[in-house]
C-alpha cells in the first residue's frame, strides 16, 4: 500500500490544484485571471478583462474572441449566435443552454433554454441550427 507522501506525487493537495474544472472550464468558486487555451484559435489564453452586472468577460489574448462567463450555471461560455433561418441573434451558454435575446449583462433574467425556444419557432433543438457569431470589443 502507498504512503501518502507517495500518493501526494500523482494527486496533490486541494490548495494545489488547476483552477480548470473536468469539462476544461473554470469555476467562479475556484476563479483565477486567465484559463487554458482559446477554442477558436487553439492557441491563445482567455484573460479576465472585466465585470459588469455580474457577468464576467474575457478575452483571448491571441484572436481577441471576446467570451462571458455563465451568470446563469457558472460553468460554460455565453456565446452570442445567429438562428440560421431566422436570422435573430440570441445569446447561448454552451453548458448549460440558457438562452438570453439580449447581452446578458443587460438582463436581469434569462430567455429560457435553447432547445424550447428553436422549437417554439418551429426549428430542430440542435446547435446546428445556430451560426457562432466571435465577439470582439
Amino acid at each position: 500500500m502507498p504512503t501518502p507522501a507517495e500518493l501526494s506525487r500523482y494527486f496533490p493537495p486541494p490548495e494545489n490544484l488547476n483552477p480548470v474544472g473536468v469539462n476544461n472550464t473554470v469555476s467562479r468558486k475556484k476563479m483565477t485571471t486567465t484559463t487554458p487555451r482559446c477554442e477558436k484559435c487553439e492557441g491563445g489564453t482567455k484573460r479576465l478583462i472585466r465585470e459588469e452586472s455580474g457577468v464576467q468577460f474575457w478575452r483571448c489574448e491571441k484572436c481577441g474572441d471576446l467570451l462571458r462567463w455563465c451568470p446563469s450555471c457558472d460553468q460554460g461560455w455565453v456565446r452570442r449566435a445567429t438562428v440560421k433561418e431566422k436570422g435573430s441573434t440570441v445569446f447561448v451558454c454552451d453548458e448549460c443552454e440558457t438562452i438570453w435575446q439580449s447581452a446578458p449583462e443587460k438582463m436581469s433574467s434569462c430567455s429560457g433554454n435553447l432547445c424550447d425556444h428553436l422549437k417554439k419557432i418551429g426549428l430542430q433543438p440542435v446547435w446546428s441550427e445556430l451560426d457562432i457569431v466571435p465577439e470582439q470589443e
